[in-house]
């Protein structure tokens, strides 16, 4: 039996793209860019456990609104303030909790939309000319749309021919 390793650079239908697949890690995403991610077909996610990363706030120091800057370990910032006071305070909230003892189990349910996390994510080419195609449209979500730029920046050059991205 031979098996052989071919690229079919001059003729990638999308029948092909299905079986070119890529691996990312990404970091320092919210929680709300992970739940937009999780909606795209043919895709694996393994996302970093919740349950270790409040550990981390045991050790924190009360946050205030004087703290935004420290803050930005844990939680992902907008460009308005009064978005980002009212998630410090949650953040400030979940230290709180884990402080007093209450099980992460239990905690992750105050996790607000901005706490970050990271994963490792799958995706075939197909799936990925999909996210790449719908995130890069001014219409998506800030965040997705950095995101999907990055993505794509990181594909290696000789295979951007297969993929296209909006520049918006």
């Amino acid at each position: 039996m031979q098996v052989d390793l071919v690229f079919y650079s001059d003729v990638c239908t999308e029948t092909y793209k299905e079986h070119l697949n890529y691996n990312f890690y990404i970091q320092g995403i919210s929680r709300a860019l992970l739940q937009e991610l999780c909606r795209h077909r043919i895709a694996s996610l393994s996302v970093k456990s919740t349950r270790y990363t409040l550990k981390e706030l045991k050790d924190e120091d009360s946050f205030s609104e004087k703290d935004l800057k420290r803050a930005e370990k844990y939680l992902v910032f907008t460009d308005i303030k009064e978005v980002n006071i009212a998630s410090l305070k949650a953040l400030e909230n979940l230290r709180r909790l884990v402080k007093s003892g209450v099980s992460n189990d239990k905690v992750k349910y105050c996790l607000p939309e901005s706490y970050k996390t990271e994963l490792h994510w799958s995706v075939n080419a197909r799936s990925l000319q999909n996210f790449l195609t719908l995130r890069s449209d001014k219409s998506a979500l800030w965040e997705i749309r950095d995101l999907a730029k990055k993505i794509y920046n990181e594909i290696p050059d000789e295979h951007k021919y297969l993929f296209t991205i909006k520049n918006s």
